[in-house]
């Protein structure tokens, strides 16, 4: 981290800092208890970061994404049937122009033909990065 990045973290940190204390300045109680939890939080967070303590990014990435439990789900075969399930049983269900739902059907087809392609690469011997 180079010297520039590391005091414009610290002058954002000083601006959030003066930023609270104005905020509190003038809030009523519950206002300043909030304000003070959210203080406790980020000093915690700021003591934690070198004890192994996971980066804001993991923790908004642990509740947004999701935890498949079965990633064979998402196998070559299990991912063409479930795009063909969409195809036949989903798209026609949706409120959609025709010539909407013509292309998106003609590119979820597109895509189990690129599935098929690739297993076939991979089960010839023929699969090169």
């Amino acid at each position: 981290m180079s010297r520039i990045t590391r005091h414009s973290h610290g002058v954002e940190r000083h601006r959030l800092d003066s930023a609270l204390v104005t905020a509190g300045q003038g809030a009523d109680a519950l206002t300043r208890a909030q304000i003070a939890t959210f203080e406790n939080i980020l000093r915690q967070s700021r003591r934690g970061k070198g004890a192994g303590r996971r980066s804001l990014r993991d923790e908004i990435e642990s509740l947004t994404m999701p935890e498949i439990g079965d990633p064979g789900i998402f196998t070559a075969g299990r991912m063409s049937d479930l795009l063909t399930h969409v195809i036949d049983a989903v798209l026609p269900q949706l409120d959609m122009h025709e010539d909407v739902m013509d292309i998106t059907g003609a590119m979820l087809r597109e895509e189990i033909e690129n599935q098929r392609e690739i297993q076939d690469r991979i089960s010839e011997g023929g699969w090169h990065e």
